[in-house]
């Protein structure tokens, strides 16, 4: 993800890589998995793991459990998941209300040469 490849840059290079424009969202997540437990016609347990898509509830009507687990690459040295937790910015550069994303990405663009 974005917020994974900005972390790996920032922690490999240290003082050398600045961040400009405002927090992102601290979402380093690579994959949403459901995990779901349903009951079977002979009484047993059956369970699923599948990918989820678009936050939609998975189809099964019947599970009993439903549980999304995020599988994250975005990981520490020490393998602390970093999901969660928004890069600090070295520059904030605000967005204003009236801005398309085109002119607010030329905002900051221009602060980051002008530095």
């Amino acid at each position: 993800s974005c917020v994974g490849f900005v972390w790996n840059l920032k922690d490999l290079l240290g003082e050398r890589v600045r961040t400009y424009g405002i927090p992102d969202s601290g979402d380093s997540a690579y994959s949403r998995l459901a995990v779901l437990v349903s009951p079977l016609a002979n009484g047993k347990l059956d369970s699923k793991i599948a990918p989820l898509k678009k936050a939609k509830n998975p189809d099964i009507p019947a599970a009993w459990i439903r549980q999304v687990a995020t599988v994250t690459r975005s990981t520490d040295r020490q393998g602390h998941v970093l999901s969660g937790q928004p890069q600090q910015i070295d520059v904030w550069v605000a967005r204003e209300w009236s801005q398309t994303d085109d002119e607010w990405a030329a905002s900051v663009f221009n602060h980051a040469i002008s530095y």
